[in-house]
């Protein structure tokens, strides 16, 4: 193996647990904080600032490895091989805010041995709210079932697993102090 053969195997093993990380969530948007996978969380930010790279220099073929099969770069069969997985290239600011408030809650995890963060918590007064609101829509989103999302409901299958994941009790009532 050279280094480019390298490079291939550690991008399409990168890719294949994106795909699995897609079949457990229908999401590509993997938190910027993701204790199950930090590598992914990493090779996932990696992407989109060589996508940003791309767009900035104009030239499709700029980074990575300039190498072409049958007249495709192997930057664009990734760019391509990431598309028709429907990654998400440009964060939404929605989406950054909720990276930043799940990254507090794991904090707060790490911290306290749990997730029941109180409603008032000091430290980060929004963290309780924000997690409160997030078990009020959980009763909304499993009304539904499974394979559905409900309009009456903010939560996405993608934030119902990160939040078990990190252990929040779905029926929990928050302390007021």
């Amino acid at each position: 193996h050279d280094d480019d053969d390298d490079d291939n195997d550690d991008w399409d093993q990168m890719f294949q647990s994106l795909k699995s990380f897609f079949i457990e969530t229908d999401s590509t948007l993997v938190p910027s904080v993701y204790p199950k996978d930090y590598k992914l969380a990493a090779w996932v930010t990696q992407q989109r600032e060589e996508y940003a790279d791309t767009c900035s220099s104009n030239s499709i073929s700029s980074s990575i490895n300039n190498s072409t099969i049958n007249g495709t770069s192997e930057k664009e069969r990734r760019m391509e091989a990431l598309n028709e997985l429907g990654f998400v290239w440009i964060l939404p600011e929605k989406k950054l805010e909720w990276d930043a408030f799940y990254s507090e809650l794991l904090n707060f995890r790490e911290e306290h041995g749990h997730c029941e963060v109180p409603l008032w918590y000091s430290p980060n007064p929004r963290l309780g709210s924000w997690l409160f609101a997030h078990q009020m829509q959980y009763s909304l989103y499993v009304t539904a079932g499974d394979d559905e999302q409900p309009s009456s409901s903010s939560l996405t299958k993608l934030h119902v697993k990160l939040l078990q994941d990190a252990g929040v009790s779905w029926h929990h009532h928050p302390q007021t102090r």
